[in-house]
């Protein structure tokens, strides 16, 4: 029997700000307002739902000016 590992998917990550405190679950940690985490997607959205974070918007890498 040959066993064939599953494929790994790519988990998107993204940044959200902490905007009311909250005790974390998955953490174990009481994380503050103000606290920046990098999260999947699913749970980003959960927490932007729940009231607890916003999403935070990653700059744009932009042509640099030549002077």
């Amino acid at each position: 029997m040959i066993k064939i590992a599953p494929a790994q998917e790519e988990v998107r990550t993204m940044k959200v700000k902490v905007i009311k405190r909250y005790s974390d679950i998955r953490l174990h940690k009481v994380i503050e307002s103000g606290t920046v985490l990098e999260v999947d997607e699913a749970r980003a959205d959960h927490l932007v739902k729940e009231g607890m974070a916003e999403i935070v918007k990653e700059p744009t890498k932009t042509a640099q000016r030549k002077e």
